[in-house]
């Protein structure tokens, strides 16, 4: 018997009028670009991800459900971001740094 692995899909959307959010599930990761943040979706998409990876290094069991935020850019080169899940209840925080989304971005 064989297993199969696949990737999880990643989307990117670009909604009028619409808030910044990183959505990142067990089989999907979500990125909503708000308008605030159009010149900046490669950056975006980038810190999702960062984000997917870290989840996978630190603690690979929360992935069995949803997690959701905003992500909330500082002038100092830093971004945060909480994920919460569906109910609200449990939160996991994360902060980056734009120098660390820079290295990613030149790997690629």
């Amino acid at each position: 018997m064989t297993a199969v692995l696949c990737a999880p899909k990643f989307e990117i959307r670009l909604p009028d009028n619409y808030w910044t959010h990183i959505s990142i599930g067990p089989d999907r990761t979500l990125v909503r670009i708000g308008t605030q943040h159009k010149d900046v979706v490669e950056d975006i998409a980038t810190l999702a991800v960062i984000l997917r990876e870290r989840i996978l290094a630190d603690n690979p069991d929360i992935l069995d459900r949803s997690w959701s935020g905003s992500p909330d850019i500082s002038r100092h080169g830093s971004i945060y971001i909480r994920l919460r899940n569906r109910g609200r209840t449990i939160a996991h925080e994360f902060r980056v740094g734009i120098p660390e989304i820079r290295t990613r971005q030149a790997e690629w």
